[in-house]
């Protein structure tokens, strides 16, 4: 017999056996599927009972192996393997891929994973709504002592000099304490990027009309003049917004106070800016305790976490 022969005559008793071997592993993975997938409807109902919430899609259940008590989480986000300087995609890479890290949340003997930082923040949320305890993360903590820092400026705003010395140490946090004063009005406010601000630091909204705001922290020996007026309508040719402030913890000059009357500028010095906190939060605040809701994480401090172009796969 030659050798093509003999592979003839393997081919039917290869066949015969391969055929259900290839079943058989099939039938194998089907089943240990079925049974994970099982495994996780019975630790989902595990998680009802205990925990009273109900697990969303996209997060995978298993048994913790900490002690039961204070639960905690950890945020992790997505990145490319080769960024650009802003996080997004370099497109000099064609092989450019991303990595996923899963963000876990541990608590009442359970572990929560998932790929969507997004969606398991939500359920932290969910699961504090009901009552377990979950303690804050690295980045709720760092809100927190912001927004405690921020109470306590509110609180001492009596004077000018005091409004200075609270920002002297960090000047960037005077845009957000000014969007703080307006949203107290009714304002709905926007603070944009330090990085890129377009000219302007605060874009509002009430009653249907737009504004757009420049915030200044200078001493009070220190007089707006016209260049950073200019400045502000400038931007304007851009934005179209129907009303313009600008806001100061000092004085303007005359000539920028007659400027600003021809263009339509609202000014704010120091004084005017006392009287709106005055208004806002009284003369003399009590310490008070900053609200749980004042540092939960918004959908835009998580995906100010996620390059821009990976946000069309988390909302």
């Amino acid at each position: 017999m030659t050798d093509f022969e003999l592979s003839d005559a393997l081919i039917p008793t290869l066949t015969t056996y391969a055929i259900p071997l290839a079943i058989g592993v099939v039938g194998i993975v089907l089943i240990v599927l079925l049974l994970r997938q099982l495994y996780q409807i019975w630790l989902a109902g595990q998680v009802r009972k205990n925990c009273n919430v109900e697990v969303p899609k996209g997060i995978r259940i298993g048994r913790s192996d900490g002690e039961e008590g204070i639960g905690n989480f950890t945020l992790h986000f997505p990145y490319w393997q080769f960024p650009k300087k802003d996080g997004t995609a370099d497109q000099r890479h064609s092989n450019n891929k991303i990595y996923q890290p899963k963000s876990v949340l541990e608590v009442a003997g359970f572990s929560f994973k998932s790929d969507n930082p997004l969606t398991l923040y939500s359920f932290v949320l969910e699961m504090r709504n009901h009552g377990n305890a979950i303690g804050y993360s690295n980045m709720e903590s760092f809100k927190r002592q912001r927004a405690v820092q921020r109470a306590k400026v509110r609180q001492s705003s009596t004077s000018v000099d005091a409004i200075v010395a609270s920002f002297s140490s960090n000047p960037s946090e005077f845009e957000p304490f000014c969007a703080d004063l307006y949203r107290h009005f009714g304002y709905r406010v926007a603070v944009t990027p330090s990085a890129n601000d377009g000219g302007f630091d605060l874009k509002m909204t009430k009653n249907g009309r737009t504004y757009i705001v420049e915030c200044k922290c200078f001493e009070p020996t220190h007089h707006v003049g016209l260049p950073l007026l200019r400045k502000l309508v400038g931007a304007n040719a851009i934005q179209h917004a129907q009303g313009l402030i600008f806001i100061t913890t000092s004085t303007y000059t005359s000539q920028a106070i007659k400027y600003a009357k021809e263009s339509g500028i609202e000014l704010i010095d120091g004084n005017a800016l006392v009287r709106m906190c005055q208004q806002a939060w009284g003369n003399s605040l009590p310490q008070q305790s900053v609200n749980p809701s004042a540092f939960e994480l918004t959908q835009n401090d998580l995906l100010a976490q996620i390059p821009e172009d990976m946000w069309h796969e988390f909302v």
